[in-house]
């Protein structure tokens, strides 16, 4: 596990660990705190999500800049924040020319529908546009029904422009932090 995930949690996990918002469903435990720490460890000047939901609830606990892309009719009857920013967009649709201003530990938190071309889009409009130290998380990088998402961003991963900050399959928390489980699905890369 890299030092920027394990001085999150030693910083920040004890803020977190009790409230109400990590056990809700879908993005929970310690996808939710771990999110939450790094956020806050990391100190994002700009913060976008490609889907949103309980993450978003989340994130607008810990940063006060955050911007979520969705292209769901329901968005507005949410609840978020008043600081969220929301663009109805399909992802496909999404241009990522804003990726290039995008810094040293600002985040692109990605929850798509999980299809290889919605992955594949992404990494062809931002691949080499991604400035050093963005940090990018993967959502649910343990389910089946993303197996062909989770094939194409290990291949990714392979190219040596990221290091791995969290991978769920070799970073086993649990023992450390009670709040974790044993099926947390987030990946955090960074840049290189």
């Amino acid at each position: 596990m890299h030092e920027l995930i394990e001085k999150a949690l030693e910083n920040y996990y004890h803020e977190i660990e009790n409230h109400e918002l990590i056990k809700n469903g879908n993005f929970e435990y310690g996808d939710a705190i771990l999110y939450y720490c790094l956020i806050k460890e990391a100190k994002p000047n700009k913060l976008v999500e490609l889907g949103c939901g309980s993450s978003t609830h989340i994130a607008s606990l810990a940063c006060d800049n955050i911007t979520v892309i969705d292209m769901r009719d329901d968005i507005d009857k949410l609840g978020f924040d008043k600081k969220v920013k929301i663009i109805h967009s399909k992802f496909e649709d999404v241009d990522f020319g804003f990726i290039k201003e995008f810094k040293e530990n600002d985040i692109v938190f990605i929850d798509n529908n999980h299809t290889a071309e919605n992955i594949e889009h992404f990494i062809k409009e931002t691949h080499l546009k991604i400035n050093r130290g963005v940090l990018v998380h993967f959502h649910d990088m343990n389910v089946g029904y993303a197996s062909d998402e989770i094939r194409i961003i290990r291949e990714l991963l392979k190219t040596d422009c990221y290091e791995i900050l969290y991978d769920p399959d070799k970073d086993k928390l649990v023992t450390r932090y009670p709040k974790f489980r044993d099926h947390e699905g987030s990946m955090w890369v960074g840049r290189k």
